[in-house]
């Protein structure tokens, strides 16, 4: 009972300690002071002063209290990492600590919190263009959780929760907080195939190297300029050879990603390069749907409708290197595969402009690899006999 001489809010908070230990205290089941659970408007909202005399008939049952309890501790089982050249900055139980980006180091760091990590649900952490190898290294070693998240969405995020400042320490809490809200699930990302994505995006990076270089041969510069230009484009020849070499050589020496590449090879269009960087760029081609995957590779078109209005669709983001090669095999496809040759005409029969038919193409095409990959067995072109 409560001293009849107590404020009417005195009163209510005594009521309500009253209803959460008839229901079996707070120890088992909230992990929060009883006075705390007054403040419960909604599972995650706070209310006034003015709303003291609602709470009876808010509170109904232990149920919201304790999932709003849930999203309270929630944020102690998830921990942010903010992954820079030098140091990773590490969010976890509302505390923040650093440490340097190497293999050793971070290795350590799992070590001393052994004892800990089994209660952690997830690692997050965006991709820095490589810096996270380390990171990632060792969280596969030791079997932490972890997911890799895309930076622009973190950053949207932030900005959403009115947060503008940008420093190594807040974006750590920020990424716990958007795995946290938006509900992220693990996801390891498999380094079977590191090395041989390593060799073909060095190969991308020289061959992109060269068109640049004969592109300055084609204007009118001095001799010196053009011998120097000559020299590199020869240097840069000999090396996209060779790192086709040591392709093929990684390539043979893995029984599996040889049978899988001869599987897309025998579709007409589709060579090893690309097969390869299918491979290994876009692994979701044996769990997801064509759909996912067409988002992945950036060839969905999206809507961009308002009211009355009806925007152009348009494809946008994915994963650029799978796009451009796609597009090189598409236009392949659309010489020499039958399927892909007569799905474009049509598109271009009933009117459709050759960019929109292409990507159409793009997306046919990635169908019928989806369809190599699920029934594992070569491409075979039907032919009408009709």
């Amino acid at each position: 009972m409560y001293d009849q001489k107590a404020s009417s809010k005195e009163r209510r908070l005594v009521k309500l300690d009253q209803f959460i230990e008839a229901d079996g205290g707070t120890d088992r089941h909230l992990r929060i002071k009883p006075r705390l659970a007054v403040m419960v408007l909604h599972p995650f909202t706070v209310c006034s002063e003015q709303m003291w005399g609602t709470m009876p008939r808010i509170i109904t049952s232990m149920e919201k209290l304790q999932h709003f309890t849930k999203r309270l501790t929630i944020m102690e089982t998830i921990i942010g990492v903010d992954v820079g050249k030098a140091e990773l900055f590490i969010y976890w139980n509302k505390k923040t600590t650093s440490i340097l980006n190497s293999y050793k180091t971070i290795n350590h760091w799992l070590q001393l919190n052994k004892k800990e990590l089994p209660s952690v649900s997830l690692i997050a952490f965006e991709a820095t263009g490589g810096y996270e190898a380390y990171l990632k290294k060792a969280l596969n070693k030791a079997g932490v959780p972890y997911r890799m998240v895309h930076a622009n969405h973190v950053r949207n995020f932030a900005k959403a929760n009115g947060i503008l400042a940008k420093t190594d320490r807040i974006d750590s809490k920020v990424i716990a907080e958007y795995a946290s809200v938006m509900k992220i699930l693990p996801k390891a990302s498999s380094d079977e195939n590191m090395g041989l994505k390593a060799l073909l995006d060095r190969r991308d990076q020289l061959v992109n190297t060269r068109t640049q270089e004969k592109n300055r041969l084609e204007k009118p510069i001095c001799t010196v300029m053009q011998k120097s230009l000559k020299r590199h484009i020869n240097w840069l020849t000999k090396e996209i050879k060779q790192l086709g070499l040591e392709i093929q050589k990684k390539t043979e020496a893995d029984s599996v990603l040889t049978d899988l590449a001869k599987l897309y090879q025998s579709i007409p269009g589709v060579g090893q390069l690309t097969a390869l960087r299918l491979i290994t760029d876009l692994p979701e081609l044996k769990s997801s749907s064509v759909k996912t995957l067409s988002s992945l590779a950036g060839i969905a078109p999206f809507n961009r409708d308002s009211g009355k209005i009806r925007g152009k669709r348009r494809i946008r983001g994915g994963r650029g290197r799978v796009r451009s090669y796609l597009y090189l095999s598409a236009l392949s496809a659309i010489r020499y595969n039958s399927v892909v040759r007569n799905f474009y005409l049509r598109l271009r029969e009933k009117g459709k402009p050759g960019k929109v038919a292409l990507v159409a193409s793009m997306r046919k095409l990635l169908s019928i690899v989806k369809s190599i990959t699920d029934r594992q067995t070569p491409w075979v072109e039907i032919v009408n006999t009709v």
